[in-house]
């Protein structure tokens, strides 16, 4: 019986922060809206599909790429005093299962700044990819 309430006391423990990483925060639907990220970006809207959708289901922010198989949902969102949005995507319930991104928008464009990888590593950073150094392309809304 003691085993039992050590179980359920530590259930209760863990939860909230549990819940917490993979709810969004109240003001990342606001922030994303406002920053103009809703709806369907690609570098050539004649793909199909188009390369990455944000929309707003459930009161959380998902990002669908390609293939629609795998949502990740936005649980941070902020603009910087420079304009850009700064995000933190989880795939998972894994608490290190995510990426932090950083998008620029110029004249109904936006671009990665950076994404990096819940292990430090940068995949993107500062608009290129680490790998080859090849710019990545603007992206326009295309729905």
């Amino acid at each position: 019986m003691a085993a039992v309430a050590r179980f359920f006391f530590f259930v209760l423990l863990i939860m909230p922060a549990t819940a917490g990483d993979v709810r969004a925060q109240p003001n990342v639907v606001q922030q994303v809206t406002e920053w103009g990220l809703l709806g369907t970006w690609s570098s050539d809207c004649s793909r199909t599909p188009s390369d990455a959708r944000y929309l707003v289901r459930d009161g959380k922010v998902l990002q669908y790429w390609w293939d629609d198989k795998d949502a990740a949902s936005l649980v941070t969102a902020q603009v910087g005093s420079n304009g850009t949005l700064l995000f933190r995507a989880k795939y998972s319930a894994d608490p290190k299962d995510y990426v932090d991104v950083s998008f620029e928008k110029q004249a109904g464009k936006i671009r990665f700044i950076f994404q990096r990888e819940a292990d430090g590593s940068y995949f993107v950073r500062q608009g290129k990819f680490v790998s080859d150094g090849v710019a990545l392309p603007w992206f326009v809304r295309c729905r």
